[in-house]
This record gives structure tokens, sequence and C-alpha cells, in this order.
């Protein structure tokens, strides 16, 4: 028997152990491979294979020797790693049996120290210096506190605790202790993936040491951090392995951490009960490093922030209207302000004087700004202010430039002045205009989701109403608004916008001769919210979100699917503000009447892989055609999808966040276009797809869901989907769902992109007992459709739906499979329209059913079955036929983590199965441990059906983690070449 028959092509597995190499060379252990990254870089320079059927565990390099020891379970290797001109190799030796489970330990550096870590999130740090043989046993026989509601027992034996601190969410998995600059420092590492910087702090007055807490990285999705290394060096290097696949670097705070400061107080010479009561009102950025700031007195002041955190300000004016209220918005060196009179400021930083711009009837209650620049000539940039006033429902759109500063009197009078005409109750919260038409074309977005359009140049300069309006864009206040072109010639353009809602969203805007389209293309939910308070596109490409979790500032970066910046300030504040970079940015914040503000300008966490999901993975589905999303849905609710090249390796494009239990099953529309997946609570939800849509990867809409979900908790376990395009109605597609439930019945829905909120009940039944495990149609709609599922009781049955009963769908015929449940299900149609049905069962065998004369009252069902196929439950199978004598190939995957690959030869001759003859012909040790779910796949050629190269098909099996395999017709046929030779 040849194993070579499959090929591992890539994989995405939790990192399960990490070693520094002189500093500058990371060693990864994922899944049975030892892996090797440039530090600096994130590079890979080399791999190996170390343990046959064993995952690395661990890893300890001796940099003297170049040797590796690489354990894990019961196996143990020895590596050795060699530097040559043209990078690295690395050897394994042969791996050996130590005989029992090899386990690791690290003690601290300090003497007379020990730290302990507990199951109840503490911390304990325990001085040991007093224990010695001597000392009785404290642990024997005593209860285990695992700090859910056990009753502490306390021993005069047990060594003094000097300090304890609670952290982590969840169990601490492994701590790291170091002193350096005489100080000691500890790292825990916990299950809620988060890293945490402890430092221990005497209080003299009390003679007590205590834990405090320093930084806190979020290195990992998911759960779980299952390895950590450190460098020698003095600057601390920290690199965490998580079950997300991804590798996190945290360079030292120190060194690269973001800088932290507090506005001090103006030498401004004020009354001394006038600087009491005057307190910091609002402000702005009109550079990385400068602010400008309005007081409760109405002083505008300078404030400048230094690089070593320290800031210094400069009073610049006073204005009386601008006391007790004040609003201020900023820019490039430019910032607005206004207060309760309704004039508007306007600041430049280079003249430091404010002038007025604008004088509004009323009370300002908004101030926005927008900067665009004039189609051929990019030095001379449009600046735009938009004024809201309270009650009156009409907003000023005023025309700015910096150049007007220098004569304001002649700006006044040139200055464009424009009224925009407000609907009932629509208040402004957003602002961007576009180039377009002759003057430009104004976007408003409301606090209650709406738009509004105004095009500037078609009707007068003095009263403009909306030539477009929208209601229902948001379920909230559209915070941010903001256009990217599609071409630089197009009419069309993509409109962003952020929301209250937890939400942001992407419009294709097309301006035409019959006025102005919009249609959504995305709106999906991010990792933090619901306060999603802006957006910008940066000059790298990438479109970035920010807002508030909890007590968090987060700044997220949608392109490349990561958090940026993250800063605990207390949640959301009335007085906040924030400058992005690509790098991070500046956010200030009020805290105790002061300005408090960091800057960052390198991330945080450098990751080496990007990772995927960190929960186990139940549901896959591939895309049809080129080139192909994968995706997939696990037990932490999210579906993700991802591209596969051989270069890359799996590219996370979006998150897709609105289930709230365990994905059950995915299905890919015939086209690519729609994706549909079901979960618990009877969710099932319908997502439509946009390729290409700029800098979010890939457009997703969640345009339809079950109108019953959440009513019940009951799970849809698997469903089917039949497309109808009814005559007459356009591009209008009916969708035909039929879905297998948790409670044995059967229901078939039928739902259109017309009105996707409409869902109509077509037929329901019920089975016996046991929970339906997945649904199948073998017939297409049609006058007699036949449907097939599988169950827990370990039979498939078959369903009919006729149409003289249109309202009820009943079984007709069960067939015993397996022992048990059957987890896994594929098939195929051969030559004379009869189908093979391969299953796998929870009593580890494989299942061959025959079904014959299927159109008939009494179709023919025989089984072939291949006991002890699997050393465990087969929870994956994948059939096709290879187009030469009948014979069909097979890939089976098994929580054993193994890979078998099949072949069925049929003599369609013979009745039943009297004409199948099953081999085996290859196995592999997957690393992906739980396999879910196994899915062909076009990385390493493309899915059966999809032309020549089939020659090459890709295999996929996800579970706690992702895995390709290749195999193929001659690499099939080599191995049966070398099985009897």
């Amino acid at each position: 028997m040849c194993d070579d028959v499959l090929q591992r092509r890539c994989s995405k597995v939790p990192v399960t152990a990490l070693a520094f190499f002189n500093n500058d060379v990371l060693l990864a252990g994922e899944g049975n491979l030892l892996l090797a990254y440039d530090a600096t870089t994130r590079q890979r320079l080399a791999s190996a294979q170390s343990f046959r059927q064993q995952a690395v565990h661990g890893i300890f390099a001796d940099e003297a020797t170049g040797l590796l020891l690489i354990y894990g379970g019961r196996r143990i290797a020895v590596a050795s790693l060699t530097h040559h001109t043209n990078g690295i190799t690395i050897s394994v030796s042969e791996e050996k049996d130590a005989g029992d489970w090899i386990l690791d330990a690290i003690f601290s550096p300090i003497t007379d120290t020990d730290e302990g870590l507990c199951d109840d999130r503490n911390v304990r740090l325990w001085d040991i210096s007093t224990i010695s043989d001597s000392t009785p046993e404290v642990v024997s026989h005593e209860d285990v506190d695992t700090g859910f509601g056990a009753t502490k027992q306390n021993n005069e034996n047990a060594p003094p605790l000097i300090a304890a601190a609670l952290g982590h969410v969840s169990r601490i998995w492994s701590v790291r202790t170091f002193v350096a600059n005489d100080r000691l420092t500890i790292w825990t590492f916990g299950e809620d993936a988060t890293r945490i910087e402890w430092r221990l702090e005497h209080r003299p007055e009390s003679g007590k040491y205590q834990l405090v807490q320093d930084r806190v990285d979020t290195c990992h999705t998911g759960k779980h951090i299952w390895s950590t290394a450190r460098t020698n060096l003095l600057e601390d290097t920290c690199a965490t392995g998580g079950a997300d696949g991804s590798i996190a670097i945290l360079p030292d705070d120190e060194l690269h951490g973001p800088v932290r400061g507090t506005v001090t107080p103006s030498s401004r010479i004020i009354a001394t009960r006038e600087r009491a009561l005057d307190t910091t009102k609002s402000y702005a950025f009109v550079a990385h490093d400068a602010l400008i700031a309005v007081s409760s007195q109405g002083h505008i002041t300078l404030v400048s922030l230094l690089p070593n955190g320290d800031s210094s300000t400069e009073s610049l004016a006073c204005h009386e209207e601008l006391r007790s209220y004040s609003l201020v918005t900023g820019f490039a060196g430019t910032a607005i302000m206004a207060g309760k009179g309704g004039a508007v400021h306007m600041f430049d930083a280079a003249a430091k004087e404010p002038c007025i711009v604008a004088d509004a009837p009323g009370k300002v209650a908004g101030l926005f700004k927008s900067l665009f620049r004039i189609a051929g000539n990019a030095m001379r940039p449009r600046l735009f202010a938009l004024v809201t006033m309270l009650g009156i429902p009409n907003a000023q759109l005023v025309e700015l430039s910096a150049s007007e500063l220098a004569d304001d009197a002649t700006a006044n009078e040139e200055r464009t002045c424009r009224q925009l005409q407000l609907a009932q109750n629509f208040v402004a919260a957003s602002f961007v205009m576009v180039n377009q038409g002759v003057d430009g074309i104004a976007v408003l977005g409301s606090r209650s989701g709406a738009i509004a359009v105004y095009d500037l140049g078609s009707q007068g300069p003095v009263s403009l109403s909306p030539y477009f309006e929208r209601a229902g864009v948001h379920g909230d206040a559209i915070t941010s608004l903001s256009f990217a072109p599609l071409k630089a010639t197009s009419e069309s353009r993509y409109l962003f916008a952020s929301s209250r809602d937890g939400t942001y969203s992407v419009h294709l805007a097309t301006f035409g001769t019959r006025g102005l389209c919009f249609d959504l293309v995305h709106k999906l939910s991010l990792s933090f919210g619901p306060n999603i308070e802006g957006l910008q596109i940066t000059e790298a490409g990438h479109l970035q979100v920010w807002g508030f979790r909890s007590k968090h500032f987060i700044l997220h970066d949608v392109t490349s699917q990561e958090d940026v910046v993250k800063v605990g300030c207390g949640g959301v504040h009335s007085s906040w503000a924030f400058l992005s970079t690509d790098e991070g940015g500046t956010f200030a914040w009020t805290q105790a009447g002061k300005i408090v503000w960091t800057t960052q300008t390198q991330q945080p966490v450098q990751r080496i892989n990007a990772g995927g999901h960190g929960r186990e993975i139940k549901a896959c589905a591939v895309s049809p055609g080129l080139p192909q999303l994968i995706a997939t849905g696990a037990e932490d609710t999210d579906i993700k999808l991802f591209t596969y090249d051989e270069t890359r390796g799996f590219r996370c494009l979006q998150t897709l966040r609105k289930h709230v239990t365990g994905i059950q099953h995915l299905q890919w529309s015939s086209d690519g276009t729609w994706l549909f997946s079901s979960g618990g609570f009877e969710e099932f939800f319908a997502w439509k797809i946009t390729r290409d849509v700029p800098y979010v990867n890939v457009g997703v809409v969640c345009t339809a869901g079950y109108p019953r979900n959440g009513k019940s908790d009951l799970r849809i376990m698997g469903f089917d989907v039949q497309e109808v395009h009814p005559e007459g109605r356009g591009g209008s597609i009916e969708f035909q769902i039929t879905m297998a439930y948790s409670d044995s019945t059967l229901k078939i829905w039928s739902s259109n992109t017309e009105s996707p909120d409409a869902w109509t009940l077509l037929a329901q039944g019920s089975y016996l007992t046991s929970c339906l495990s997945s649904v199948h149609i073998l017939r297409p709609a049609g006058s007699n459709v036949t449907i097939l599922t599988t169950s827990t009781d370990g039979h498939i049955a078959l369903w009919s739906h006729e149409p003289t009963d249109a309202a009820k769908v009943s079984w007709t015929s069960r067939h015993k499979l397996h022992q048990n449940a059957i987890l896994a299900r594929n098939m195929c149609k051969l030559s004379d329209s009869s189908i093979i049905v391969v299953t796998g069962g929870d009593d580890n065998a494989l299942a061959f059913t025959r079904i014959a004369s299927l159109a008939s009252a009494s179709p023919s069902l025989t089984t072939l079955i291949v006991s002890k196929a699997h050393a465990a439950a087969v929870t994956g199978v994948l059939c096709r036929s290879t187009g030469a004598n009948g014979t069909l190939e097979v890939v089976s995957v098994g929580l054993d983590q193994k890979v078998k690959v099949w072949q069925v030869r049929i003599d369609t001759g013979q009745d039943g199965v009297d004409g199948l003859e099953v081999q085996r012909k290859g196995k592999a040790w997957s690393s992906v441990a739980d396999a879910g779910e196994m899915v062909w796949s076009g990385g390493c050629g493309t899915a059966p059906g999809h032309g020549e190269h089939d020659k090459q098909a890709g295999v996929l099996v996800v579970g706690v983690g992702m895995e390709v395999w290749s195999f193929g017709p001659n690499t099939i046929k080599e191995a049966l070449q070398d099985s009897k030779s």
C-alpha cells in the first residue's frame, strides 16, 4: 500500500510550539511540521516534517550547536538547523518513542520565588525561600480549588502568598517571568487569547506587594494561546501561537509601543476663579501632533503633542459666543469652530488667527467638513463646511479656501453659501462631497440612518432640495461618509458609510442621465460596536473603521481583517478626537477633566500568517467557477470567506457575523453569487455576494433571513437549495429550500430575490423521532420531487413530494446503513442513471449504497459496508467519477485524523452492489483534529466538473484548522503499480 497518493499542499492549523533561534529565526510547530520564519520580515525560510502521525508540542533550541529537540505526545526527534548563503536548512532525524507522554515546564529565574496559575483566572506569586525537604507536604489529599465555589482550606505549611490579581476572563494556560532593569515582569497567556504583562509593585506604606497590569494584548481570534516564545535580547520580543493558526509577534512596549501623554493646563493668565471653572469642552486634530481645543470660557488653544509624551499649549484667542457650548472639526492644518451664537470660525495653523467664514441664523447644532480635489487640478482642493442649526429645517453649505484667510473681507463677499432644504425629521449626522457634475454633489447622512443627495449645479445658488432620498440605509445614525472612485472616467462611484447600528456599508452610486441610482453591494457587522464612529481609506489602499467596544476605542482594518489600535479609554465619550494613519494614529479623549492622548506609529501586534477561526470549523462550501471562494462556518458563530493559492495560502477576505449559534451547513448557488447558511434557533440566512468591491475584497449583504429564526431552539441541520427562474419576472430568482430539522421534520420553503422577506411554506412532513442530519434533492423541481435524508438512527430515507398533495411531503422508504448516526454523505450518478450514495458513520464505517429505479414507486436500495474504514467516526466523504470504466474515486476523513483514498470499480451490468469492488489506495495523517467536513477545492486544480484541471483534484479538510490535499489519476495509478510490485 502506498501512502504517497495524497500530497499536503497547505494547512492553517493551531500553532502548538514556538522557539526563537539566535533571536532572528522563529521556529514553529504547526501540526506535524516544523517551520522556520524570519522574525523580522516574517517570511518562511524552511520547513520539515517532524513526525509521521503526531503534532509538535514543544521545541528546545540549542543555539551553540544548532540542534533542536522536538517533541509531541510520546514522540521525540532531534533536528539540526544549518545556515548557508541561500537561507537555512532543517534536517530531522528519525523519530523515537519515549514510552510516555512528554511534558514541559519552566521556572522563574528568581531563586526565591515561584509563580502559579490556576483555572480560576487568578495569577498568584509565592515566596518559596522557606520551603525545604523537611517541610510537610501541603497539597496531598486537599480538594482542588477551581474558583467555582470551592471552600478554600488554609494550611500553615503553605508558602506565604506575596500577591494575587484577576486579569484574564478565562483560564490561564501559561506564565513566563523575567527580570529587566531590576524589575520583575510576568507575562500570562490565557484561554481568552490575550497576553497580560504584569509588574510586581511594592507598597511601602503597607509593606505588601501588588500585581499591576501594564499591558493587555489580544493576540488571536477565538480561544487559546497554545504556545509562546521570548527572545533573549534586552529588547524583549514575545511570540504567541494560537488556535486560529496565526503567530503573533509582540515587540517591546517601551521601545515600540504607543506614546501616551496628558495635556497640561495653559500658561495663560486667567483669574483664579475663572481658571477653576475653565475646562476643555471640545477639540479636533489639525495635524498628527497638534489639535485645536476650545474651553468652557471660549478660549481657543493650539495644543502641540510631543514625541516624549509631553505637550505644550498656545493661547490663540477668546470668543464670547464659544463659552459653555462649542463644536470643533479639523483637518490638514485647518479647524472650523462654532458656538451658540451662529458664527462659524475658521482657523489656519500657519496664520494662527481665527476668522469668521459664515454666520448661521441660530445655534449651531452640527458642524461637518468635506475636502476633495478638482479633476485635473490636484493642487487645488475644494473645502466645504456644512452647518446645521437647532430648530431650523435648512442647512448651510459653505465653500471655503485656506487662501481666503489673507483677505477676510473679500473672502466673505466671494464665498459661496447655499441653503440645503432638509426633509422633516432629517437631522444631519454626516456629510461628504463628490466631484461630480458642474459644482459637485453633496450627500448627507442622518441620525435615523437615511441619506439625502443634492446636486449643487442643478437648482441655482440659493436654495436646494434633495433630488434623491432613501430611508433605512442604516438602522441608526450614519456617522461617516466617504467616496471612492470606480474608475477615473466612470460615472459611478462607491459610497462608504459607517453607522451606530454596528455596521458599515458600501453602495454603488451611478450618476446618469436618468438621475442617481444607489445599489447596496456590501453591509456587514464588525467585531466591535455598535458605536461605529468613522471610516476612511488610507493612502496604502486600506479601509479603516473606528469606534468603541466596551471600555476601549478600536481602529479596525477591514482590508486586512484585523484590529490595528486598541485603547482603554473608559468607553464612549462625549469629547474625543482621532486622526488615523496607515499604522495607527493619534487618539485623544477627556478623562477627569483633562485631555489624555496616545499616538501609535507601529502596530502593536505583528502577524505571521493571518488567523482564521478560533474554534472548530463545522461547515464548509466552495463556490463554483474561478476564482473560488471558500466559505467556512465554525463554533464561534462566524462565517469566513477565504481564497486559496499555492503562494499565499489561505487569505481571509470577509467575516460574516449574524448567527448566534454554531454554523450547521453552508451551500452556494449555482453561479456563486449567493451563499446560504443555517444554524441553531432555526437560523437561516441568504447572503448576496459581489466580487471585486474595492477596499473590502468581496461585497456581502444579508438579504433574507428565515422568518422563524430565534423562535425556538431547533437546529436546521442541513438544507438543499433549488433555483427556479420564473418567466416574465426579469432577473428575479426563486429559491426553493428544503430544510432538515433537529426535531425530525422536513420543510420546503420558497423565497425570491424580489421580496426576500416574503417566505412561503410549500410543504412539510415528519420522519420518526431521530434527528435528521442532512438532506439532498435527487430530482429537481418537477412533477415528482424525490428527496434523500440521513439521520442519527443510521438510516437513509427517500421522500416524495406529490403535486396532488402539494402541502405534504412524506417518506416512502428507509434503509439501514450504519449502527448509529450518519455524519457524512456524498453521491455520484452512474451511467445507467442509478445513484451511488457514499456515507460515513459514527460506527467508523463507510457505506456504499446503490439506488436504482428511482422513478418507480419502489426504488431498489442495496448497500456494501466497509467496516473499520477508520479507527474513529467518519465525518467527511467525497466521491467523483473518473470517467473511465465506471470507476469512482472516494476520499474519506475521520476523527482518527486520517485522510484515505478509495477506488470503487462498478460493473453496471450487475444488479445492486454485486458489481461493486472497493479498494483503499492510500492514506495520510492530517494535522486537522476533529474534522467536521471535507469538500472539493480548486486550490490545487479545480473541483470536479471544471475542465482539464480535474486531473489534479484538491481536497479541503476543515475542523480545528484547515488543510488542502491533492491527488489525481496519475498519482493513483502509480500507487496501484507500487502496491502490486
